[in-house]
Order: structure tokens, then sequence, then C-alpha cells
């Protein structure tokens, strides 16, 4: 019978690609991490290792589940973004973030003798921006940081749409 092998990578499923599949800040999106051999194959035998999602930018913040456990070799989160803007201006349909929301995974492979780490590739969790920035029925709602850049008169970080007031 063909057995998976060690672990060689890990493999992000569910993270917003760009172009249609867009996310919105602080809501979180289900994403599945698979635990895979060096032919790809999802190595079903670990339902013990942990896994955390980083944010991989300066002031990046992460929101939902961050933390998973492995079940037949796939951890799954629900994780969203908090991003730092760096200009919002809803009548320009202009969103931007100080830097690219970027997310990996890392955990200790547990099946391993010497507990190796396990990484992912920081993946771009890409954001709806400018009219787009939040869904229908929701505002962003953001907190006031320190000052950033000549462009910039406030630093805002995105704490998460909230429902619009009726």
């Amino acid at each position: 019978p063909c057995m998976a092998s060690n672990f060689s990578s890990l493999g992000v499923d569910g993270l917003p690609a760009g172009g249609s599949d867009q996310g919105w800040a602080g809501l979180a999106r289900d994403v599945a991490v698979a635990k895979k051999d060096a032919y790809g194959q999802t190595v079903s035998t670990d339902s013990a290792s942990l896994l955390q999602a980083f944010a991989g930018a300066a002031g990046l913040g992460l929101s939902g589940v961050t933390i998973a456990q492995m079940e037949a070799g796939v951890a799954s989160f629900s994780v969203g973004v908090l991003p730092v803007y760096t200009e919002v201006s809803y009548s320009r349909g202009v969103s931007r973030t100080s830097a690219p929301p970027l997310v990996y995974f890392s955990g200790m492979d547990s099946e391993a003798v010497l507990n190796q780490v396990m990484h992912s590739t920081p993946a771009e969790f890409h954001l709806a921006s400018g009219a787009s920035a939040c869904p229908a029925g929701y505002v962003l709602d953001l907190a006031t940081l320190p000052v950033r850049g000549p462009r910039a008169p406030q630093r805002r970080q995105a704490v998460g749409p909230r429902p619009a007031p009726r």
C-alpha cells in the first residue's frame, strides 16, 4: 500500500485570493491548513500537532480562531486580519494599508522525532478596497493610533466591521 511520508510543507486553503475573491478587515474566513508530505499528500496520521496563525507584517493584527489542533492532518482556522490603514476615503474610493496583510501558519510537528517546526509560506489576505472595503450593511470601525507618514495624518488600525447603525 502507498503510505504518506514525513512532513514536507503546509498547504493553506481558504485565504482570499484576490480578483473576485476578496476578504474584509476584521471578518474571519474559514482556512484549512494541511500537513503535506514530499508527494503533496496530506499526512492524515497527525491528529496531535498544534498550529498557530501569525501576522506577517508589522502592525497587522489577527482576529478569530488563531490556534488549532490537527485532525487527520488538517487544522481548521477562522481567521480575520486587522490591518493598519494609511488612507481611507470613501468619496475617492480609496483604502490603503501600510503593508500587504500577510498571514502564515507555524507549529511543532508532533510526529517528528525531534519536534520539527512546520511553517507555511506567507500568503496575502487580499482585502476589498475603496467603496467595497466593507460588505453591504457594515461600516469600517477605525481606532486612532500614532501619526505615520507625511500623507497620512493619522495611522489607523481596523477594529473590524460593525453593522451600520439603523
